[in-house]
């Protein structure tokens, strides 16, 4: 009977670990996701302004005279 008890409280502590482990994964990816997304977000926005800046300004310093 002590050997029953035994395991079921051995099963019980795994699994509060194990839920434990699940939950800082889960966090750690739905952080990674995010920062990728927001990454992504401020990246393409400064990138067609600078693309916009280029085709506007009139810099001809490829060309040589």
């Amino acid at each position: 009977m002590l050997r029953l008890s035994l395991l079921r409280a051995l099963c019980l502590l795994c699994c509060v670990i194990l839920n434990g482990c699940m939950a800082a994964t889960v966090v750690g990816t739905a952080v990674g996701v995010t920062t990728a997304v927001v990454t992504t977000a401020v990246k393409l926005p400064v990138k067609a302004v600078g693309a916009v800046i280029d085709v506007l300004s009139d810099d001809d310093e490829d060309k040589d005279d």
